[in-house]
């Protein structure tokens, strides 16, 4: 999930004013991806058999997403039909400047990424056109082998933005066809994946807000903070319990917290406030440490991995880059798993 970029230690990252089987409609030169209409954007977006987003999004989300509260005491299948619903209301079929501006800038996110496809290559990937009013009009997000891209956006001058995201983009996929190659990438970044999901109360579970990109949470960081040290456990949830109308923009109720996680006779178990707060402040310190500051977009372990992905077609195409020695050295082991 990808939206309004700036420029910071060298690599675009998020900003806090702050996610087939079908017949292509569009064929690219070559054929490594292709552009949808809307009937065919309306089912590939709501479409997922893979990371299971209709069946793990919550009541709650779904309000906010439609600025309903009332779905938040909806059951989960109701509210995600609602969603996919309205999704598919939202797919658009491009106009012929926004399907050139869209192949100029896929061809040129492909040639870029096309040193680290090599050895794990993409399926075609799929372009859909759509109204940016669930999660922003900025917010870009892939759906299986596709990629969704808000129409204000696909605008002439944005070109070269439009391609840094889509190689973002480009990643989550290449990262949900290579689960290997995800939990090393993961791994060199600092994150553990485990051997089973925590233990969540329903109240806490309600509260979780997901990353359309990466909806696994699979997965730990441990951190040293002097002579403590605590295994963290990276999530975005409500800081809301209810979607409130005066507040109607999705990302007003994200708040991501490092949760100190525990092993128990039941496998793991998460510690929290009652306002649903994690570790405190001061242990963010360790976790930038570990993770570099190559990037601020730290929602999910496979936005930080993504970011670092731009980062290495970047370096590869020989723009000088301004990062750390720690964030080279994260480049290089990274790298090492394309070669």
């Amino acid at each position: 999930m990808k939206m309004i970029w700036y420029k910071r230690n060298g690599v675009f990252g998020l900003s806090f004013v702050w996610f087939l089987f079908l017949l292509p409609v569009y064929l690219s030169a070559q054929n490594d991806f292709k552009l949808l209409d809307s009937s065919s954007c309306a089912l590939a977006i709501t479409h997922d058999t893979v990371d299971h987003f209709f069946e793990r999004v919550q009541p709650l989300e779904v309000s906010i997403l439609l600025k309903q509260a009332e779905w938040k005491d909806s059951i989960q299948e109701s509210a995600a039909l609602a969603l996919t619903e309205r999704m598919q209301q939202y797919a658009l079929t491009p106009d012929d400047t926004q399907r050139k501006i869209l192949e100029t800038s896929m061809k040129n996110a492909m040639d870029r990424s096309a040193p680290f496809l090599k050895k794990y290559p993409l399926p075609q990937i799929q372009l859909g056109l759509i109204e940016g009013t669930l999660y922003g009009p900025s917010v870009f997000y892939t759906r299986e082998n596709g990629i969704y891209i808000p129409k204000d956006m696909v605008v002439s001058g944005n070109e070269t933005t439009l391609t840094q995201i889509l190689i973002h983009e480009i990643f989550h996929i290449q990262s949900r066809n290579y689960p290997t190659l995800q939990q090393k990438i993961y791994a060199e970044i600092g994150f553990i994946k485990l051997d089973r999901i925590p233990d969540m109360p329903a109240a806490f579970r309600s509260r979780i807000l997901l990353n359309p990109d990466g909806t696994d949470w699979n997965f730990t960081i441990p951190l040293r903070l002097q002579d403590e040290e605590e295994l963290a456990y990276p999530m975005i949830v409500s800081n809301q319990p209810q979607f409130d109308p005066a507040v109607p923009a999705f990302f007003a109720y994200l708040k991501f917290q490092l949760f100190p996680l525990y092993a128990s006779d039941k496998g793991y178990e998460l510690d929290y406030t009652d306002d649903l707060n994690g570790l405190g402040q001061d242990w963010y310190g360790p976790f930038f440490q570990k993770i570099t500051n190559n990037t601020q977009y730290i929602i999910h372990p496979d936005e930080l991995a993504a970011d670092n992905f731009v980062l290495l077609t970047r370096r590869k195409a020989g723009e000088k880059l301004s990062l750390s020695p720690e964030g080279y050295k994260l480049l290089d082991r990274i790298e090492k798993h394309y070669k």
